[in-house]
């Protein structure tokens, strides 16, 4: 398996290691420290992949601003939707007596314009597939975390949804959120721009339930149609839709393997300046990061001071950096994830109870506040303590410092699938 590379973050530091039971307390205090200005942001927090559990990766959301979902062909596994390079995915099955069959040659310009009813037959055998199927609790979580933070805007956090998946699963889920959308969804009309796209998600790889026109020199082809069911098709002579404006080929709104990335069809720019200029914590869900884009994302967040990629995958696909490791089935790990995240950034209710003096105290639920008057002998220790910590901070050494910052990429160039 393609392991993802970068340069950061390689050395190990003893002294500042993930091991899955990390102080809640000490997290928040550094992560504030480093964004009051109190640690200069050339200094290199240097961490190595932890195999974690979904509540404690929890712990490493806190203070995050801007959050970054990636999904992958992984998370619709448990609809029964195959994955893609894993044990019978799609682009493993070989037709021995058609070479040609195989989903990987199918699935590339050269084929679709010499055989477009094949290319095109794979597509509703798929449609057809995705609509027996129903989105699971993975794809719940998620939306209901979306949801979390449409709700508590205040809090200052936002998520940001990007998937490679085109089985509209997502879309599907939040076109029925009453968070989002309190007075119903309203469909684009076909034959629009922004038919194909559904806010709030980035779909970099496109949506097997729409089309555009193939002749991408004309204007027809920045415009979308929903893909008509087979049962509509069945009077025509072949199974491929045919444009209204010029009568060329429609070709499903999927990427293909030999296409690029671009703002038109995948809003790669949109994605690309939000990992560039927002993002602050990574999840990861059930890609094996065979793609161009989904490597340069977490190659970014893995490239960034203190910018945590949570992995929820059976199997790692990442071996370097602040790496998270929930190698558990992710319809039952981002649940526990998200609610663990949910408990820890809601208040604490706090009561109030009678002391032995008859004095009202106030404490929260986990623990009693302690006395605010300190002893002498408390006094006496704070003093020699402080001593202490100021004689190591100047014999401390200065941690290093990134010498190579990486090189933004120019956004005109497209970029290769």
């Amino acid at each position: 398996m393609e392991k993802t590379e970068t340069n950061n973050n390689q050395s190990k530091d003893h002294n500042y290691q993930f091991t899955g039971g990390v102080d809640l307390s000490d997290l928040q205090k550094k992560f504030e420290d480093y964004q009051n200005g109190a640690i200069d942001p050339r200094e290199i927090y240097k961490h190595t992949p932890e195999i974690i559990s979904a509540e404690n990766a929890a712990k490493h959301m806190i203070g995050k601003k801007h959050i970054m979902i990636l999904t992958g062909a992984g998370l619709s596994a448990a609809s029964g939707i195959p994955t893609f390079r894993g044990v019978n995915g799609f682009w493993n099955r070989k037709n021995e007596e058609d070479r040609e069959m195989d989903p990987q040659a199918i699935m590339t310009y050269k084929y679709f314009y010499r055989q477009p009813e094949k290319n095109w037959q794979w597509h509703h055998d798929f449609i057809e597939l995705q609509k027996r199927c129903q989105p699971n609790k993975g794809h719940h979580s998620i939306l209901k975390f979306q949801e979390f933070c449409q709700k508590n805007r205040d809090k200052n956090v936002e998520s940001f949804l990007v998937t490679q998946n085109v089985d509209n699963y997502h879309n599907q889920l939040i076109k029925q959120s009453k968070v989002f959308y309190p007075y119903g969804y309203e469909e684009a009309k076909g034959g629009t721009a922004d038919c194909a796209f559904t806010p709030n998600i980035y779909e970099i790889h496109g949506n097997a339930l729409y089309m555009h026109c193939s002749n991408e020199d004309e204007e027809c082809s920045k415009i979308f149609y929903k893909t008509p069911p087979l049962s509509e098709l069945a009077s025509q002579t072949s199974v491929v839709p045919k444009c209204q404006t010029c009568g060329k080929n429609m070709k499903p709104h999927c990427m293909f393997f030999d296409e690029c990335y671009t703002e038109l069809y995948y809003k790669s720019t949109t994605v690309e300046n939000y990992m560039d200029d927002k993002m602050d914590c990574l999840i990861v869900v059930g890609t094996a990061l065979a793609t161009g884009f989904a490597k340069r994302i977490v190659n970014k967040a893995l490239d960034k001071i203190e910018c945590p990629v949570i992995e929820v995958n059976l199997e790692t696909s990442i071996d370097i950096g602040y790496n998270l490791q929930v190698l558990e089935k992710s319809e039952t790990a981002l649940v526990k994830l998200f609610e663990e995240y949910y408990r820890l950034i809601t208040p604490k209710p706090e009561v109030k109870s009678l002391n032995k003096s008859g004095i009202k105290e106030t404490r929260s639920t986990q623990a009693a506040v302690k006395s605010t008057k300190p002893s002498t002998y408390s006094t006496q220790n704070k003093t020699n303590s402080n001593t202490q910590q100021k004689s190591a901070i100047q014999e401390a050494k200065p941690l290093p410092i990134i010498k190579n910052q990486p090189q933004k990429r120019d956004q005109s160039k497209q970029k290769p699938h």
